[in-house]
């Protein structure tokens, strides 16, 4: 792997410059060859934090709620009186929404928030 140029504001590039990017990427499909990141979605962790932030990317949604005393939620990140209550799964396996037929209001792209949740994970794949 090459260290790329750190670009400035004006800068003039350069094949050489590009190059590196070329071979990079090279590196990286190399090195990943057969994973196939179209569909393995992306993971949302909550932590210690009340609320989490992400973007509508991926079909399905499967969770965790951090606490069995309260619900997860789903917020609109434009119009908080938008949610949907993710239900309470007890044996600790998580759920799954179908965020597409499941959440009217929410549309591909479109940014929102999660709360009370111990993970999250946008998926193509059930």
């Amino acid at each position: 792997m090459q260290t790329p140029k750190l670009w400035q504001f004006e800068d003039l590039t350069t094949t050489g410059d590009f190059s590196k990017y070329s071979s990079n990427l090279g590196d990286l499909v190399t090195l990943y060859s057969g994973c196939n990141f179209a569909d393995c979605g992306h993971e949302i962790y909550n932590g210690a934090a009340a609320t989490v932030f992400t973007q509508h990317t991926r079909r399905y949604l499967y969770y965790q709620n951090k606490s069995h005393n309260e619900a997860a939620m789903i917020h609109s990140w434009t119009d908080p009186s938008q949610t949907y209550s993710l239900a309470d799964i007890a044996d600790g396996n998580g759920g799954l929404v179908d965020l597409e037929q499941e959440i009217s209001w929410l549309a591909p792209g479109m940014f929102y928030t999660i709360t009370d949740v111990a993970y999250a994970w946008e998926t193509e794949v059930v």
